[in-house]
């Protein structure tokens, strides 16, 4: 009765061994060409956005306060162009999709407005959500600054737009803390 028990017990224990030994030796394989892939579209994405930098060099992403929170910001970059020296955000969002279903690049200027916006990513709902990702929704932050004043979000998509326009603040403020506009 014993050996009836066992053996059973032992071969699925030796095909989850292997299967996760092969799912272990497959990520190891495809997590830096995911990476390098990723960072080739944050740099595809800054080039598009501020085509007149001659390079973009990485900033520190600001500590987060009681006040305010960075810990959305995935990277942070600064570009000089021939009018002013810019902050280059990636930052992801909570759209309805979940934790971190959104991912944008906010461009910001030294006094502290809004360049240009660019979903990189959007995990959310087709249809609706996916909606932030349109060149009009994104236009519309395009000369605003921290006070967000005539956003406009997109009905059905609350959620997404929200999460769009916290990214966009959350930008700014970056920007304002490594010494952007003046607080």
């Amino acid at each position: 009765m014993k050996k009836n028990f066992v053996i059973p017990i032992a071969v699925l224990l030796a095909i989850c061994v292997v299967i996760t030994g092969a799912l272990a030796a497959v990520s190891a394989l495809t997590s830096p060409v995911i990476a390098q892939g990723r960072e080739e579209r944050i740099n595809d994405a800054m080039r598009e956005l501020v085509p007149s930098a001659a390079s973009f060099d990485a900033a520190g992403i600001p500590e987060s306060t009681e006040e305010t929170d960075f810990s959305a910001i995935q990277s942070m970059y600064t570009a000089e162009t021939p009018e002013e020296r810019v902050y280059i955000v990636v930052v992801s969002g909570n759209g309805y999709g979940g934790t971190g279903s959104l991912r944008f690049m906010v461009v910001v200027s030294d006094g502290g407005i809004v360049r240009a916006a660019k979903t990189l990513a959007n995990n959310d709902t087709k249809g609706l959500g996916s909606r932030v990702s349109e060149p009009d929704f994104q236009a519309q932050f395009v000369g605003m600054d921290a006070s967000l004043s005539g956003f406009d979000g997109i009905a059905g998509a609350t959620i997404s737009s929200n999460a769009y326009k916290k990214a966009v603040l959350t930008a700014i403020l970056a920007a304002e803390a490594n010494g952007g506009a003046a607080k």
